[in-house]
């Protein structure tokens, strides 16, 4: 088990690398774009359509590291005036509903990268077309690892509470 969630743990991180290194990439295509509408009064073609299916790359090759660490946004005032059965509570309803949401993004995607694979789907304008299939399949990868993410902190929470970690003060 240790052996997975290590590798599960460097799957994260490397989307999190390859999501980063793509940003780097799009940022340079974005500067070249505005270089040349102010210089040659001629923009990059696709640049535009290029950022809007970025964006959604970047949001799922980074979500399940984002769990991961912990970063995520979260107000704990209500949280923290609570004691620690009550913050473990809710932090274990948290880990649950997170789970739930990504695995209904999974359940409701894969037939999206169906049609999408099966279709050909394409968007953009001539000249420069992207197909739809590997953006689905960057939402189905983030939300797979997102809820495999959430169920290994779920487990967690279960363990603190069996081994009696879990007590109000």
């Amino acid at each position: 088990m240790q052996t997975l969630l290590r590798l599960h743990r460097c799957a994260l991180v490397a989307m999190n690398y390859l999501s980063s290194i793509f940003l780097f990439i799009v940022m340079a295509f974005i500067v070249l774009d505005v270089i040349a509408r102010t210089l040659f009064s001629s923009p990059l073609d696709g640049v535009p359509e290029i950022v809007r299916f970025s964006i959604v790359v970047f949001l799922w090759l980074q979500v399940g590291q984002l769990i991961h660490s912990g970063r995520l946004i979260k107000a704990t005032l209500l949280v923290d005036a609570g004691g620690p059965w009550f913050r473990w509570s809710v932090q274990l309803l948290a880990d649950l509903l997170g789970l739930a949401l990504f695995a209904a993004v999974l359940y409701y995607s894969a037939p999206e990268l169906a049609k999408a694979v099966e279709r050909g789907s394409f968007e953009g304008e001539w000249p420069v077309r992207i197909p739809l299939w590997p953006i689905w399949s960057v939402i189905i990868l983030g939300a797979l690892f997102s809820a495999i993410e959430f169920l290994r902190r779920a487990g967690e929470g279960v363990r603190q509470l069996v081994r009696g970690e879990v007590r109000d003060a």
